[in-house]
Order: C-alpha cells, then structure tokens, then sequence
C-alpha cells in the first residue's frame, strides 16, 4: 500500500483527469491528505479532482486550506483555476470571476485558467470579456474546439459541462 502524499495525490489526479475513474482518483488524493493535509500540492489536487467530481464545496474547501498554507506557493495560480471552476459549478460566476483573475495573474501560462475565466466571463453576462478571454486563450491553444473540451474534460456534471460549453461556444471557441 502506497504511503507517500505526494504519489497518492498525483496518481489520484491523472485518474481522475484521463477520466478511467475519478472516485478512485479521489480516494487516493484523500488517502494522501489523510497522510499529509498540509501539503498544498495534495490539497491542490483535491481541489480539482473535487471540482471533476462536482464536489464543489469540498473543492473550495481544499483551496482555501491550501491558501492558508503557502499563499506564494508556486501551485496556487492553478489552485485559484480550480476554486474557480467549483464556483462556476455552484453558479457563482462573479466570484468564479474573481479567483480565475488570481489563477491568471498568479500563472499566465496556464492555458485551463484562461479557458475557464472565457467561461465564467460569459455566464456572469460579461461577453466582450468573454471574448477577449477566449481570443487570448485560442493564441496559446489554436488547435483547441468544443469537440476537443466535450471529449476531454475531466468534469463529469453533465449541466456544468453544458453550461462551459455554451459559454465557450459563445466567447468564440470553435466547434470543432
């Protein structure tokens, strides 16, 4: 039996992510937190599998402890994407605004915080920022379609799914 965080919580999110079992995933990255809960690595990835998973609550949770921890940890641009999309899940969107602004600002490069923050734009009735957003997010991923999100995402909520997609479909992602 695994013992180390860090390989519990890195094994749990690539499951969850490739989307062969995300509560098996999840379990792992709750076994590694129960061996470490200040890790902000096992927290950060508890926060994104929760928000794969449509535990949205447990998601934000695990992203304010992680902040807590290590606000200027290199890891919390993309922990900020993930409190982010919990909050879209919740339909909170101009708070989901707020923190994808933080991933953004935190980690530019992050190509998933742009992609959301186009989203959340959009669904919180900002469609010029939506699409500004999402303009800037097709220069680093111009290949990237609203087929590619709808085969590929890891979030497994089908009304938040539809929801990304119509407002990415409406910030100007292709489709496909």
């Amino acid at each position: 039996q695994q013992s180390d965080p860090l390989v519990l919580a890195y094994a749990g999110h690539m499951v969850a992510y490739l989307g062969d079992d995300g509560e098996l995933g999840y379990r792992s990255i709750q076994q590694g937190k129960s061996i470490n809960p200040n890790s902000v690595l096992v927290r950060v990835s508890a926060a994104w599998c929760g928000a794969y998973l449509g535990y949205y609550q447990a998601a934000i949770e695990d992203a304010e402890f992680a902040y807590r921890l290590n606000p200027l940890d290199p890891n919390i641009g993309h922990c900020r994407a993930a409190h982010g999309y919990a909050l879209m899940g919740l339909g909170a969107y101009g708070e989901a605004v707020k923190w994808l602004d933080k991933g953004l600002a935190d980690d530019p490069n992050f190509g998933t915080t742009l992609q959301a923050l186009a989203a959340a734009y959009e669904l919180a009735g900002l469609h010029a920022k939506a699409v500004e957003t999402m303009a800037l997010y097709l220069l680093q991923s111009p290949h990237y379609t609203l087929v590619l999100y709808q085969q590929t995402s890891p979030f497994v909520e089908p009304n938040l799914r539809q929801r990304v997609a119509d407002a990415m479909r409406a910030a100007g992602l292709p489709e496909g």
